[in-house]
C-alpha cells in the first residue's frame, strides 16, 4: 500500500474545477502523479494512464460534481483491494453516471462487480435543514435534485465506462438497500441527505468485509458529520465498534474503515 500522506483538502467547487480543467489545469495533478507511480495497484502503468485520460474525458463530457481527488481516492481503493478480500464494489448515488463510468473502469480492472444504487428520480422529499457546509456555503437540497434517468446513466456508462462491470438497482434506498449484496469490499456513497446516508450505512456496513472501507462524499455537511461521529448510531443502532474516520471535518471525502477483526 502507498504510505505517502494524503493531500490536504482544498475546497474547490465543481464549477471551479470544470473551469480550471478547460484551461488545462487540475488542482489535484500531484495526486495523479502519485496514482501513476503507485506499485501497489493491480494494473499496469499503461492501464493507469488510460484510466486517468478517461477520467478527464468523462469529466469534460458529463456533469461531474466531484473532484479528481474524490475519484482517484476511491479508484485507488478499488485497485489496491487484496485478493483475499472478496466482495462487491457499491456506489450509492450516481446522478448522471460520471462517477459510475469512472468506477466501472476501475472495477473491471480489478475483476470486481460494481453495484449501483440510485432512485434515478433525484433526491426524495424531505424536511432536512443542512445550514452551512464546512466550506462556508449555504446548503439547500430540493426534492428531485441530482436526477439522472436510468437509461441516460446506462448510456453514459456504456459510452465512457465499462457497462459489463455494472449492475443497476433502481429505487429508493429504504427498499433497495435491503437487497445490498454481500460481502462488500468497498463502497462509495454520495447521497446528500441525512436519512439516505443513515439508510445506506445501516445496510452496507454490516455487509462490509473486515478491513473494508466506505467513502462518503458528504463529509462537508453538518448533519452527515453528526451522524458519522455519533457513537450511539454505530454501537447501539448498528451494533459495531465506532470505525476509524479518515479525513473527518477536513473535507468532503471521509473514509470510514471497518476494523480488520470485526465481522
Amino acid at each position: 500500500m502507498n504510505s505517502e500522506p494524503s493531500l490536504p483538502y482544498q475546497a474547490y467547487f465543481p464549477d471551479e474545477i470544470q473551469a480550471m480543467l478547460r484551461e488545462g489545469i487540475d488542482p489535484h495533478a500531484s495526486l495523479i502523479e502519485r496514482f501513476l507511480r503507485d506499485p501497489s495497484l493491480c494494473c499496469s502503468t499503461v492501464e493507469k494512464q488510460a484510466f486517468v485520460e478517461q477520467h478527464y474525458l468523462i469529466t469534460k463530457a458529463l456533469i461531474s460534481p466531484h473532484s479528481t481527488q474524490d475519484i482517484i481516492s476511491f479508484a485507488t481503493e478499488i485497485l489496491s483491494l487484496p485478493n483475499t478480500r472478496a466482495g462487491y464494489i457499491i456506489e450509492a448515488g450516481c446522478y448522471k453516471g460520471s462517477s459510475t463510468a469512472k468506477f466501472s473502469i476501475a472495477a473491471g480492472l480489478a475483476g470486481r462487480q460494481l453495484v449501483v444504487f440510485d432512485s434515478f428520480q433525484g433526491l426524495p422529499a424531505h424536511n432536512e435543514e443542512h445550514g452551512m457546509s464546512i466550506e462556508g456555503r449555504e446548503v439547500i437540497f430540493h426534492e428531485g435534485d441530482f436526477s439522472g434517468d436510468l437509461e441516460e446513466v446506462r448510456q453514459n456508462v456504456a459510452t465512457y465506462g465499462n457497462i459489463d462491470a455494472c449492475t443497476f438497482i433502481p429505487g429508493w434506498f429504504e427498499e433497495t438497500m435491503k437487497n445490498c449484496p454481500s460481502p462488500v469490499a468497498a463502497a462509495y456513497i454520495d447521497v446528500d441527505l441525512l436519512l439516505s446516508t443513515r439508510q445506506c450505512l445501516a445496510a452496507i456496513y454490516p455487509r462490509l468485509a473486515p478491513g473494508g472501507s466506505i467513502f462518503s462524499q458528504d463529509g462537508h455537511l453538518p448533519l452527515i458529520l453528526e451522524l458519522l461521529e455519533d457513537k450511539y448510531f454505530w454501537e447501539t443502532e448498528l451494533g459495531y465498534t465506532c470505525p476509524f474516520l479518515e479525513g473527518i471535518r477536513k473535507g468532503k471525502l471521509v473514509k470510514i474503515t471497518k476494523p480488520p477483526f470485526e465481522r
